[in-house]
């Protein structure tokens, strides 16, 4: 007779059984089969799945799908364009009901993590030494002839989830979405910005989907960058935009929009050499308007540079 102890040691040897794929995993799987019916049955199958962990579960079954090329050996159907397109719409019907991970897993495909990424569909045999994503490309075993396709197939489902901010987007959902972020003059100005960076990245390598948009009442009078209104003396009312870049050197993006007239103003990258300047200007103690005008000539429908020593302005 084995005795308990040995017994528990010979049990210990045997392998563990593995538990058996669920359903979704199941459906996952049959994206790949030859037969458009059953890509099509497990593609209504993955786009039907409840929100929370059900999608949480199809998620993380795609992910490791796509991650075959980085594997040993590489799976003969690793990117298969069929698995790849049915991913696509099942995981952009699952962008419509849940804006958490799939919006997440779709902006991951589109621009990966940091902004040096570049979509999954890029062509990794011509980036050279700009190959930020590792072995995460598309790249199926047959060629490449369908990048195009499914990159474009990724776009239409990223519009249609409304997972991009846009123009195109009717003020109800600009305020359902955005924050208003100022009232002036009788605009409503209505900010929206997500950001999809990977953790510890520095902000200027972030991916951050952004749009402003800016209202008279029910009329929209303009979308784009530009964040704030002024005053602006005799050049009236305008929209600015004004990004600080500076480093060990002041710099400054600036542009303006005439919201009377409905048109750019002016749109300049200003560099400053501070062992020259006069005058430095400091945007976190001035504020936009102020620095908007500490550089700027501005008139009725004008915008010039002043001419201020150390100062380098260059039009955009």
């Amino acid at each position: 007779m084995i005795s308990i102890t040995v017994l528990g040691a010979l049990l210990a040897l045997l392998p563990l059984p593995v538990a058996a794929a669920g359903p979704m995993e199941a459906a996952v799987k049959d994206l790949y089969s030859e037969k458009a019916e059953v890509r099509g049955a497990a593609l209504r199958a993955l786009s039907a799945v409840k929100t929370g962990p059900e999608t949480a579960r199809v998620l993380a079954a795609f992910k490791s799908e796509l991650a075959c090329a980085g594997k040993k050996p590489r799976p003969t159907k690793c990117h298969d364009p069929e698995f790849v397109r049915g991913l696509l719409l099942a995981a952009g019907a699952l962008a419509k009901k849940d804006d958490t991970l799939p919006w997440n897993f779709l902006v991951g495909l589109a621009s990966g993590r940091s902004s040096t990424d570049g979509s999954f569909f890029q062509d990794k045999s011509k980036l050279g030494d700009q190959d930020f994503r590792g072995e995460d490309y598309y790249s199926p075993a047959g060629g490449d002839g369908r990048r195009a396709e499914l990159q474009g197939l990724l776009d239409e489902v990223m519009k249609d989830a409304g997972i991009v901010p846009s123009c195109d987007w009717p003020l109800e959902k600009v305020q359902a979405r955005a924050k208003k972020a100022q009232a002036f003059g009788g605009y409503q100005v209505y900010s929206y910005s997500r950001d999809y960076s990977g953790e510890g990245l520095q902000e200027q390598y972030g991916v951050t989907y952004a749009q402003n948009w800016i209202y008279r009442g029910g009329e929209r009078a303009y979308c784009g960058p530009a964040s704030r209104i002024g005053a602006f003396g005799k050049a009236g009312l305008l929209a600015a935009e004004v990004n600080d870049l500076s480093g060990e050197e002041p710099a400054y993006v600036v542009s303006l929009y005439d919201l009377a007239a409905k048109k750019a103003l002016c749109s300049y990258s200003v560099r400053v050499d501070s062992t020259e300047a006069t005058d430095l200007f400091d945007y976190e103690s001035l504020g936009p308007e102020k620095l908007v005008q500490a550089l700027f000539m501005l008139d009725k429908s004008v915008c010039r540079p002043k001419n201020l020593k150390g100062y380098l302005f260059t039009p955009n």
